[in-house]
């Protein structure tokens, strides 16, 4: 959850990236259940970096690919799940505020 989220009770749902997926398969904010889509888990990659996963996209070999905004920018920018790779937009650390 973010900040933001937390008190409407909402989860990251990653979501495959298909035509008829909510938002074309952007990673989006939705009401928290125990849906595959929304538990997370984190796989170390070194560093102190990790990829993130959801128990859907485990099953898929797919990561969370952070991406960047842009006019050109697939699905406008918007996080998604990818196959997981060694990737700049896939490696993920925590920044204390």
């Amino acid at each position: 959850q973010t900040l933001m989220s937390e008190g409407r009770g909402e989860c990251l749902e990653g979501n495959r990236v298909y035509p008829d997926a909510p938002v074309g398969g952007a990673a989006y904010m939705t009401p928290c259940t125990n849906r595959p889509g929304q538990l997370w888990s984190v796989r170390p990659v070194g560093g102190g970096r990790f990829q993130l996963q959801t128990v859907a996209s485990a099953r898929n070999g797919e990561c969370l690919e952070g991406n960047g905004a842009g006019a050109n920018a697939f699905l406008d920018g918007a996080s998604f799940m990818e196959a997981c790779g060694c990737f700049t937009g896939q490696i993920w650390k925590l920044v204390p505020e």
